[in-house]
């Protein structure tokens, strides 16, 4: 069954990391930060703390993504240092993509 949730780009670099809300992301996160509606607000409004919440929000919604550097660790080093505040409205997306589904893109029969 193909993945209905929405595919976020986050820019690194010169590169492109992709990833999809899973549910298992999303409990992890929601465990660790609360409710995603709520993060999302504190995020848009640049109230996290970039090194206790951003970045480890980031290593969650990146890790095992194809591009990503391997290890939590990596991918929060990285996105320190290429500016956490661009990851923002990516990471904003991803949230909101995670309480969303993408529309069907194939053409349905008449009649049904």
């Amino acid at each position: 069954m193909q993945n209905p949730r929405k595919e976020i780009e986050f820019p690194w670099g010169e590169a492109v990391i992709r990833s999809r809300p899973t549910m298992a992301r999303v409990a992890e996160i929601e465990t660790k930060f609360g409710p995603a509606p709520a993060l999302a607000r504190r995020l848009i409004n640049m109230e996290l703390s970039i090194s206790k919440e951003l970045l480890p929000l980031l290593a969650i919604m990146l890790r095992g993504c194809e591009d990503a550097p391997k290890g939590d660790a990596a991918i929060m080093q990285q996105a320190f240092e290429l500016g956490a505040v661009g990851f923002v409205a990516p990471a904003t997306l991803w949230l909101v993509a995670s309480y969303q589904v993408d529309e069907p893109t194939e053409e349905q029969p008449p009649g049904n």
